[in-house]
Parts: C-alpha cells; sequence; structure tokens
C-alpha cells in the first residue's frame, strides 16, 4: 500500500510545493500586534540559526535526540510499536514496528520542537505571548538550520527513499509545516488553518488545470 501511496506522492508534491509557495508569498498580514509576532519570531528565528551555527557540537545530543524523537513520533501516529530508541552525542537510532516514507523524512521537514510549543500556546497568558513567539522563532530557526546541514545524501534516511524523491517531499513538507508556523504566528490556530485550506484550494485548481489541459485536443 505504501508503494502505492508513494506514487501518489510523486505526482502530488511538485504541484502542491508550487500550490502552497504561492499561497504562503501571497500572504498579507496587518500591523500592529501581528506584525510585531512576525518581527519577533523572525527576529529568534535568525539567532536560532546563528546559535546552530556556532554551538552546533556541543549540542550534538540534542539534536540527534531531536531526529530520533521526531521518527518515532511520526512512527507513533501511524500506530507503529517502538522496539528500540537510542540517542548518543554521535549516533541514534530509532526501530518500529512498521515503517513508510512520512516516517523515515520526518526529521527534515517537520520541526518538532516548535509543534511541541503550540501545544502550550492555549495555556498561556497574553503577557506570555512576546516570550513565546520568541521561542517559537528560535526553535525554528535551530531546526531550519540544523536540518539544512543534516539533509546529504549519504543519509541513509535519504538513501532509503531516494535521491529525487527525498529533496522533492521535503521540500513540500516543509513549506507546509513551516508555512503553517507563520500563519500560526501571524494569525494564530484560524490563520494555519486557512493556510490549510488555501494551499488545497490552489492545489485543486492546478490539478485540475493539467486534467483539462491533456484531455482537450491538440
Amino acid at each position: 500500500m505504501w508503494k502505492l501511496i508513494k506514487i501518489v506522492g510523486w505526482f502530488l508534491a511538485p504541484p502542491g510545493i508550487l500550490a502552497y509557495g504561492k499561497t504562503l508569498l501571497s500572504h498579507d498580514y496587518a500591523a500592529g500586534w501581528e506584525l510585531i509576532q512576525v518581527q519577533i519570531a523572525g527576529f529568534s528565528a535568525s539567532v536560532g540559526i546563528v546559535c546552530w551555527l556556532l554551538l552546533r557540537r556541543r549540542v550534538r545530543f540534542f539534536h540527534v535526540f531531536d531526529h530520533e524523537l521526531t521518527h518515532l513520533i511520526f512512527g507513533l501516529f501511524f500506530f507503529y510499536k517502538p522496539k528500540v530508541f537510542v540517542a548518543s552525542d554521535k549516533d541514534g537510532m530509532v526501530g518500529l514496528y512498521g515503517n513508510n516514507f512520512f516516517i523515515t523524512l520526518a526529521p527534515y521537514y517537520f520541526p518538532v520542537y516548535s509543534y511541541f510549543l503550540l501545544l502550550l500556546y492555549p495555556l498561556l497568558r497574553p503577557e506570555i505571548y512576546p516570550y513565546f513567539f520568541a521561542l517559537l522563532g528560535l526553535t525554528t530557526g535551530y531546526h531550519l538550520s540544523s536540518k539544512l546541514q543534516d539533509f546529504r545524501f549519504s543519509q541513509p534516511d535519504i538513501m532509503h527513499e531516494g535521491r529525487i524523491f527525498s529533496i522533492i517531499f521535503c521540500l513540500f513538507g516543509s513549506i507546509i509545516s513551516f508555512g503553517c508556523l507563520f500563519f500560526f504566528v501571524s494569525g494564530g490556530f484560524p490563520g494555519a488553518l486557512t493556510y490549510l485550506k488555501s494551499g488545497i484550494e490552489v492545489l485543486m485548481f492546478l490539478i485540475s488545470a493539467a486534467l483539462n489541459f491533456l484531455s482537450a485536443p491538440h
């Protein structure tokens, strides 16, 4: 079944990149506190990138744990029981009773710490929001920087799923996951949901246009 779903992924990921990329670039947010939130998160993301570049050797265990934890979370999401979980400052491994390309590539497109923070947001008081968005930007910047360096063709995950497919699918997944974070910062959970819906609408339009073109007489 997963081989068939992966074939579907081959066809959906490229137009999906265009659809969600267009939705992300066309976003127009208002001024005021909404703009301040974006600025706080954006500045903190830059700090997160710089911190990772400077401290990556000293926080190697943190990075490996993050990588393996993301595999584990996605495995549990698909109801695959874990067999083993190992993380050290040198290497790590997760063994599951089942696997698919969503799980294998998850660490490269899903900023797990950032999404953990989103679970805390409903519990916070408004005066805490500036610190929350600063921390959200910091974790997102860390993920972006670390995974750009971590994505190598020699990585077993990448080799297992294929180089071209890994590039396309991780780009697709990253646009969705980071886009949701951006729209959340500028519009809360409704903003993230609007991003998902708008991307699907544009994707359906692109697919419909492509099918009409292929079916039209030439």
